[in-house]
């Protein structure tokens, strides 16, 4: 982090915030829709997958839990940010929420895939992207290197800017949970039963079914998987 004077940090203060504000004021920066979970389900994401990045994220929405993020914005880099996420190839366990609009979620599917191919060392990226027949990112959630988790219903998810923000607004569409992922990523951070102890320690704040999972044990092990 650059080191700066106190008027200095103060004003990037102020710019980050006004960039935050829904359209007000001069300068603010009108945020697409973003679906996501009530903040003790995304810490239990974050803890049985041991996710250590968010790829997409922001100075006022990261998750603390999580020892690095990046960020859109190049001036986020004085708050701790890291810059363009698409600058080198993703591993270890990382999540990703990328903008909901049908191109930024493809891409962001398309690099996981092109990370989980290419890297010798254990990768798992984990994503949860509303499911509407416009979204093109879809066609690849029968890539052998993805691994659909489950799905939450609508009345569960909102649009969430700050984490500890009042949930108002629910989201048009129910979110696909999945995850990107070569086999030694699989191994090193999927375990299903700690994923679903921890989901179930999250419930009593909300629904008991607020997240379906799926039963991953028939699956066939990707490195069993023979592609065309």
């Amino acid at each position: 982090m650059q080191e700066l004077h106190a008027t200095s940090f103060v004003h990037k203060v102020a710019k980050l915030t006004l960039r935050h504000q829904a359209g007000q004021g001069e300068g603010a920066e009108k945020l697409p829709d973003q679906s996501g979970l009530p903040d003790d389900y995304m810490d239990a994401l974050v803890q049985s997958l041991n996710i250590h990045c968010e790829q997409f994220a922001s100075p006022l929405n990261f998750n603390p839990a999580v020892k690095q993020y990046y960020s859109l914005h190049e001036q986020d880099k004085v708050f701790g940010a890291n810059k363009d996420a698409y600058s080198t190839k993703w591993k270890g366990a990382s999540e990703a929420y990328p903008l909901h609009n049908a191109k930024a979620m493809e891409k962001a599917v398309r690099w996981a895939i092109f990370s989980a191919e290419k890297s010798m060392s254990p990768t798992l990226t984990t994503f949860m992207l509303p499911k509407t027949d416009a979204n093109a990112y879809q066609n690849w959630l029968t890539h052998p290197k993805v691994r659909e988790l489950g799905c939450i219903e609508r009345k569960h998810t909102s649009f969430n800017w700050l984490r500890e923000q009042a949930y108002k607004h629910h989201s048009k569409d129910d979110v696909a949970i999945f995850v990107v992922a070569n086999q030694a990523g699989l191994d090193k951070f999927l375990h299903m039963q700690q994923l679903h102890k921890e989901v179930a320690r999250a419930c009593p704040k909300h629904t008991k079914n607020s997240i379906v999972l799926n039963d991953l044990s028939c699956q066939v092990p990707l490195d069993q998987v023979i592609t065309s």
